[in-house]
């Protein structure tokens, strides 16, 4: 059975964790086991908060970000204003990956040309 963390460790590890150190690398530092830092940092409630990215006045294809619109199900969602003056809600995932660039008339635009 392993020996329990001692205050000093403790300390240490809140600090490595906070500072974003990897639980392999904070177990690599203290000579310890990843299991045993792996539970004190979920017996302390040590977890790290995603980063919350602010996209207004971001510009994606056709669309400038104007404001966060809504969360659903830990989805955000965007007001965008689109270059041809319309507005429309995008989830963030789709304008970070490129997938929507438009509020819909770049699709139409294309299809006028074929």
């Amino acid at each position: 059975m392993a020996t329990r963390l001692s205050d000093l460790e403790r300390k240490k590890i809140k600090r490595l964790y906070n500072k974003g150190l990897s639980i392999l690398n904070i177990s690599y530092e203290l000579n310890r086991d990843k299991s045993t830092i792996r539970k004190y940092i979920k017996d302390m409630g040590l977890t790290r908060q995603p980063k919350v990215v602010d996209l207004t006045g971001k510009i994606y294809g056709k669309l400038v970000v104007l404001e966060l619109d809504h969360v659903e199900k830990s989805r955000r969602y965007w007001k965008c204003q689109c270059e041809c003056g319309n507005t429309t809600v995008v989830r963030e995932s789709n304008l970070q990956h490129r997938i929507t660039k438009s509020c819909g008339c770049l699709k139409k635009e294309t299809k006028k040309h074929d």
